[in-house]
């Protein structure tokens, strides 16, 4: 019988065929229908190394593991991820779920809407089945069993196997049977015959049939090479080819829905493909219970093939089990040879596949896995390939078969085709379908239609825009008619809070929609062209949309208008429009499935809510880690040390008790010694940080310690105790009426706020509210402390109650000095019993300690009967800042900002370059006055005082020379530029993947006018670069920008400015000392900057140094440099090479590279005394200058980027990022060391390139004095903090780094003096704000109060301090003249034309700048009142007290 027979005859077989319409599928690392058809169509390979986040989950997840190295298979994604909140599902639940039920329950959903069907319209007698095998165990389980019984009380309906099926039938109420089948590798197929039988049988109308494999536990290498038969050694599988050696992992799940096709063809669903038989058979006795069995397998294949009623020639291809072992697969060939040579001598007509060859052996999942691929290459018309297949198993004659092994995709939509899938099993149940492919019309979609409705939602904004951002790729490339997609889309989808509602006439109308939203956000809504909505008084909680929505839903029918339908689901809980679409007759299409929320909900072995997870157990150690936000428990919610949320310490003493007690079942007592706190721990906002407690077995102790991680390698210790458990139990007692009659004062509690004491501080909760009484003496506080009621059943929980215990032990505190005081170190605590809700604590001071800075106690703690439950010796608080900032490592970095204060230009602009027609146009249609160079003898002639504006372009020419012309050209125009006139450079650069990297001779012309804006125009510059990908209009545009930033680079289109910003060096452990020691360059080793890296490097290197100077000057300082390399068993040479003399150094360079046979590190830390101001530079001396920094540089790296060279390290200065007057060579050349790390990491990426931006250092450097005393607003750094602070950056990925130490009160002074800005995530909280001001400015201030108001928010704002007393002079707080010159002009914008810049000196206070200002404006405003006034007027306002003898006098 021929195919088209076959097909004809479907019409009077319908009754037992099976038409597979909705289906969900993720194999190996491809997700969904898209990937996996890919992976089929390109033939692709799923096998992979194991993910990062795999590894790190099962890292964690199973203790005592001796090796972390997995072995490569089909790994999925995510198997940790779960949307518990779209199925309502407890989150603690969800984590207790064995994560086969959570992926098994999301793929069933997703197949069901693929499907196009609403749940609610879903037979109630829908089956479930589901085909997995437990080979393993629940692997999930072990992870589990450390749990407390009221957890695996939870986690029990979620570990148990047959559950998993019937968890959809429970959540979807549906009526059908549900049954989970486990017969090894072809469990899923069973389950599949198993539910067509059902569906024949009535006993359900439709089934759900699934699988899933994961490997929770995947296999450790070691244990894979110990491994022997169906293993392969390369992990991948070679299904039917010579060098077949065995199978591999996969792991993958899916589902399929399927029905009568008779009944699917009536429903007008989307008919992937079409079952025609299947059967089941048993090995029986074979050569062995594992052993493939090839009579059985060609009986089961002719069953099916008969059941079918197909033949040979029928089919194109058959998917076979394929697991590539040299055993199991010229059986299974023979067995498919022998039942087509029953039926044909037709030769190598039938394509041989296995899906295992794509992703491995998905065990259970791969008879289902065979049955996806196979429906989605009938539906797509594609005879699939086998992957690695190279040449026929020598057991297997291929070329007198009917079957080939198909080594590329084919498409072929027009044909029809016969496929079928074999799944055999080790336990020998054997199961075959043969499945066809099915075309049915689509009816074309009405003439002259009218505007239809796409609804969608989804639980947040976050998951609507992921889906959006699907179907819009969807709708790009699908063939379906919109009618159908909105017929399946709004009939099918669950309805949530998030909605978005389109009314559109055909595809390109949505796409067009969508792609707005893609490109403006879904507020934007430029065009009206959709409705959204964010419905927020509605529970759409999962069992209301499943059991009450036709009760609850708004029916929709065909008469309503598509603009109506839009409305009402943007702002009503449900719409049912099956009324809507009644007379339609579109058949249900596949639509992009929800995009269900990745939550991570995995869990591990053990969970305690302080100690979190137990990641880590062996004889020795435990490790637990948990993960705290500054909202985790009530102790970080109401604990507030800085508007940070803090541990206290009593909470880790908590942590390390609770580890004994699970431990231990009974404890008579606890000794806790050397209680040591290393760092506070700060939480911020928004911010979630990773803890590791690590317990250390000893003999009759244990070591606790608390570690911060900051990632893999980086970590912070926190704090660290010593803890012994003891058998006996002490019954000391204390008096508490005797203690309390000693005491001779008691405290009012009711007129003290402790927490109000220390708001500036500390902020505390309710949980702290437990002091009751205090009395005290000159050597002893006694309290009594107890919880507030609601807060006491949870004291159960708790030995040693983190702020019951706290305040314990601070209650002596106010004692002290004032100051804030921290816990530093407990010598001994002994516990005999568990901390109750009331206590009564002891508090003496023992001998008096010999610093102001600590307190230390000894404390008891009893209970309300005296029986003391808790001693402590010598307790120690310190004194600390906690405001203070000792982070010394800044950023200068690129931050995207959009800023539009755009003005119209006022004066000319001298474009400083040839005449160029077409830039001189662009500039007048931007609405400047461009002038030429041919203008400059005007221009210089002495009448002319027009204040011109000038910009300067790059003329990209790289090197010195372009250097040398550069600075010409800046002199020439030197006198031309008063203090009002603006100067732009603009400079174009190719397009990089770095936006921070360019051009260093760039850098350096940069660095140049930077200098000159400081000698000339009060830094009334702007640098602008833009890149290829640009349009040049943006840098008209920022020419008229009146924002204040001076750097602004234009990136891929995109406006950024440079910012400077706070580096967060990361904590790494204390690195192991090397036993190699590096050799290091330095050049300039011996100035002053580089004799103290010098000092700090020979400790554990060689040193090799090179500089200009003749040894006979320098041989005092070799000689104690050589003594120090001596002592520490390192070595130091010096080589006479002056690296400005490019030949001569190249040669010498050489030499040295050739002695050395290794440069490790090299330092450049050369420098040159400045020239002086730029008009008095001569150009030669000035290239001299730069040229050691500039030649040298190339150079070196010429000569050593070969020789194993690691780091290389350039010293500048923050002085090219403040442009200092006369520093002209000295910027540029320090300039270009900033941009070279950039540039020069791109092309040597071997090798780690960093610049050192410094401060000043005390004493030391070349520009010590310059830096220091140039009101910068950095303080000079020691030596050894500056160079500590570079080993910690040294190894950062960043290639540029300040380090500095900056006042925080002269940041907002900073900004105003440099044009030096700070990023939006700033890290200080005073800032400069010129907002303040502007409703101040250009307003009349008429009375003296108003004045002083406003001087005093200008001083304010100009020093960035909240409050100054208004009599403290302008030098007290750090002002010098530069900053008078902006005093002076802020202060100039409200009181035009009232003062000059020398009143400030004459009138430094707020006070009397004020009432002079007043004195001043009142004079002013009777002058211009009676200026016109004749003098017989004036005698006359005289005579009447209207004019005094003064203003008179004045006037005259």
């Amino acid at each position: 019988m021929n195919i088209d027979n076959i097909m004809k005859s479907l019409s009077t077989q319908q009754n037992n065929h099976i038409a597979i319409i909705g289906l969900d599928c993720t194999l190996s690392n491809y997700e969904g229908q898209e990937e996996v058809l890919s992976l089929i169509r390109y033939n692709r390979n799923g096998i992979r190394t194991i993910p990062y986040n795999r590894k790190k989950i099962y890292d964690i997840s199973f203790v005592g593991q001796s090796s972390r190295n997995y072995i490569p298979l089909g790994y999925i994604n995510d198997i940790d991820a779960f949307d518990y909140k779209f199925f309502n599902m407890p989150l603690e639940e969800a984590k207790l779920t064995d994560p086969r039920q959570r992926l098994f329950l999301q793929s069933a959903w997703r197949t069901i809407e693929d499907a196009g069907y609403r749940i609610d319209n879903l037979p109630d007698d829908t089956g479930v089945f589901l085909g997995l095998s437990n080979d393993r165990g629940n692997e999930y389980a072990e992870i589990l069993k450390y749990l407390d019984s009221q957890s695996k009380q939870v986690s029990t309906a979620g570990n148990i196997q047959s559950i998993i099926a019937s968890r959809i039938s429970y959540l979807l109420d549906l009526k059908g049977p549900a049954i989970v089948i486990d017969s090894a590798c072809s469990s899923s197929m069973v389950a599949l015959h198993t539910a067509i039988q059902s569906i024949i049988n009535d006993d359900c109308s439709q089934a759900i049939v699934g699988g899933v494999n994961l490997k929770i536990k995947p296999k450790l290498l070691k244990e894979h090479e110990v491994n022997v038969g169906n293993v392969s050694d390369s992990f991948l599988t070679r299904a039917f080819d010579v060098n077949a050696n065995g199978t591999n992992s996969g792991e993958g799940f899916g589902s399929i829905l399927i029905k009568k096709l008779d009944k699917a063809i009536e429903n007008k669903d989307n008919i992937y493909s079409v079952i025609l038989g299947s059967a089941l058979n048993q090995d029986g006795k074979s050569n062995g219970i594992t052993s493939p069995n090839g009579e059985s397998q060609e009986e089961v294949i002719k069953k099916a093939w008969k059941k079918a009623k197909v033949h040979a020639e029928d089919f194109s291809f058959i998917e076979a089990h394929g697991t590539g072992t040299i055993i199991g697969d010229p059986i299974e060939f023979n067995a498919l040879n022998k039942v087509f040579n029953e039926q044909t001598s037709k030769k190598q007509f039938c394509a041989l596949t296995s899906i295992k060859s794509n992703i491995g052996h998905t065990d259970s999942f791969s008879g289902l896995a065979g049955i996806i691929k196979s429906a989605l290459c009938l539906k797509n018309g594609i005879i699939p390939a086998s992957r690695n297949f190279e040449q026929p198993n020598n057991s297997i004659d291929i070329l007198n078969s009917s079957l080939y092994i198909n080594k590329n995709t084919k498409i072929n939509r027009k044909s029809k085709k016969i496929c079928g899938v074999s799944s055999f099993s080790i336990n020998g149940t054997n199961a075959h379908v043969v499945m066809s492919d099915f075309k049915l019309e689509e009816n074309s979609h009405p003439p002259n239609c009218k505007k239809i409705p796409l609804l969608f939602s989804a639980e947040n904004i976050s998951i609507l825009i992921n889906y959006l951002r699907r179907f819009l790729t969807f709708l790009k490339t699908t063939k379906y008619s919109i009618f159908a997609i909105s017929q399946t889309l709004n009939t099918s989808k669950r309805q949530m809070r998030c909605r978005l509602g389109l009314a559109v006439r055909n595809k390109d109308e949505a796409i067009t929609i969508l792609e707005e939203i893609m490109k403006n956000g879904i507020n934007a809504n430029v065009n009206n062209d959709y409705k959204f909505n964010i419905i927020k008084d509605k529970h759409f909680f999962f069992h209301d949309y499943i059991n009450k929505f036709k009760q609850k839903a708004i029916n929709i029918s065909e008469k309503s208008t598509c603009y109506d339908i839009v409305n009402l689901f943007t702002y009503n809980e449900y719409l049912n429009l099956d009324g809507y679409y009644f007379d339609s007759n579109f058949t249900k299409v596949s639509l992009p499935s929800y995009p269900f929320s990745k939550e991570k909900v995995w869990a591990t072995s053990y969970f305690d809510h302080l100690l979190g997870f137990k990641i880590y157990e062996s004889e020795e150690k435990c490790i637990f880690e948990n993960k705290f936000q500054n909202n985790s428990n009530w102790i970080l919610k109401e604990h507030h040390i800085d508007n940070n949320s803090v541990f206290p310490g009593t909470t880790y003493i908590e942590m390390a008790t609770r580890f004994v007690q699970k431990k231990y079942d009974k404890i008579k007592g606890l000794e806790i010694k050397n209680v040591h706190f290393f760092n506070l721990l700060k939480i911020k906002d928004n911010e979630e940080i990773t803890l590791r407690f690590i317990i250390k077995s000893h003999t009759n102790k244990f070591i606790f310690q608390v570690i911060q991680m900051k990632n893999n390698s980086e970590y912070q210790k926190i704090a660290e105790l010593e803890l012994r458990i003891f058998n006996e139990r002490l019954n000391n007692t204390i008096n508490i009426d005797e203690i309390i009659n000693r005491m001779h004062s008691q405290i009012d509690l009711d007129n003290i706020d402790e927490n109000n004491i220390r708001k500036d501080t500390i902020n505390l909760g309710k949980h702290w509210d437990t002091t009751r009484k205090v009395f005290y003496n000159n050597n002893e506080v006694f309290c009594k402390l107890s919880l507030d009621t609601k807060f006491q059943e949870e004291d159960k929980r708790y030995l040693f109650h983190p702020s019951l215990m706290d305040c314990a032990v601070n209650s002596a505190n106010f004692t002290l000095e004032e100051g804030f005081y921290l816990p530093y170190f407990y010598k001994k605590i002994s516990f005999y019993n568990s901390v109750p809700n009331e206590i009564f604590v002891l508090i003496t001071k023992p001998e008096p300690i010999q610093s102001n800075d600590l307190g230390e106690f000894d404390i008891k703690v009893a209970n309300k009967k005296g029986e003391i439950i808790c001693e402590i010796n010598n307790y120690t608080v310190k004194k600390v800042n906690p405001h203070k900032n000792d982070d010394l490592t800044y950023q200068y970095i690129l931050e995207k900002r959009e800023e539009k204060l755009y003005a119209k230009p006022k004066r000319k602009l001298l474009v400083y370059e040839n005449y160029n027609d077409t830039l001189f146009q662009r500039l007048k249609d931007n609405g400047f006055s461009p002038i030429s160079i041919d203008n400059l003898n005007e221009l210089y002639s002495n009448n002319n005082k027009e204040v011109i504006d000038v910009l300067l372009t790059s003329d990209k020419t790289d090197s010195l020379k372009s250097l040398k012309l550069f600075l010409e050209k800046i002199k020439q125009l030197y006198s031309l530029i008063s203090v009002d006139t603006k100067i732009f450079y603009i400079n174009k650069q190719s397009t990089t993947k770095n936006v921070m990297a360019s051009n260093p001779f760039e850098q350096a012309k940069e660095g140049l006018i930077k200098v000159l804006g400081k000698e000339k125009n009060k830094n009334n510059i702007k640098l602008i670069t833009y890149d290829e990908k640009t349009n040049f209009e943006k840098t008209l545009n920022e020419m008229k920008n009146n924002s204040v930033h001076k750097e602004v680079k234009y990136y891929n289109n995109e406006r950024y400015v440079k910012v400077l910003k706070k580096f967060n060096v990361p904590v790494s452990p204390i690195p192991q000392k090397s036993k190699i020691k590096k050799n290091i360059l330095i050049v300039g080793g011996l100035g002053g900057l580089g004799i103290e890296l010098t000092n700090y490097l020979i400790k554990n290197n060689n040193i090799i140094i090179i500089g200009r100077s003749e040894l006979k000057l320098i041989k005092n300082k070799l000689a104690s440099l050589k003594n120090k390399a001596n002592i520490y068993k390192t070595n130091l040479s010096y080589f006479k090479v002056d690296i400005s003399d490019k030949e001569n150094s190249s040669k010498k360079l050489k030499k040295i590279s050739e002695i050395y046979n290794q440069i490790d590190d090299i330092y450049i830390t050369v420098g040159n005394e400045p020239l002086g101001f730029i008009n008095n530079i001569d150009s030669s001396n000035f290239i001299e200058n730069i040229s050691s920094v500039i030649i040298g540089t190339e150079i070196l790296l010429s000569t050593f980027k070969d020789k194993g060279l690691k780091n290389f390290i350039s010293f500048s200065s923050i002085n090219t990022l403040l442009g200092v007057p006369g520093e002209a060579d000295y910027i540029v050349a320090n300039s270009y060391m900033d941009g070279f790390s950039e540039w020069a990491s791109q092309i040597y990426s071997h090798i780690n390139f960093k610049t050192i931006s410094w401060g000043g250092w005390n004493k030391t450097g070349l520009r010590k004095e310059i830096i220091s005393n140039n009101n910068s607003g950095f303080k000079p750094l020691s030596p050894q903090i500056a160079l500590e602070n570079m080993a910690k950056v040294i190894d950062q990925k960043d290639k540029y780094i300040i380090i500095a130490d900056l006042e925080e009160d002269k940041v907002s002074a900073l900004s105003n003096t440099t044009g030096l800005y700070f990023s939006n995530k700033n890290f200080l909280e005073k800032t400069r704000n010129p907002d303040n001001l502007k409703e101040t400015r250009n307003t009349k201030t008429t009375s003296e109060q108003n004045i002083n108001e406003v001087v005093s928010k200008i001083w304010q704002n100009l020093f960035g301090l909240k409050n100054i007393n208004p009599d403290t002079k302008f030098f007290d707080l750090g002002g010098d003249s530069i900053l008078a010159t902006y005093l002076f002009k802020e202060l100039e914008q409200h009181f035009e034309g009232l003062i000059d810049i020398s009143d400030i000196f004459t009138y430094p206070s707020i006070n009397s700048i004020s009432k002079y200002i007043y004195s001043a404006q009142k004079y002013n405003d009777k002058n211009i009142r009676y200026k016109n006034d004749s003098l017989d007027d004036k005698l006359q306002k005289l005579k009447n007290g209207e004019l005094s003898v003064s203003d008179l006098e004045n006037e005259v």
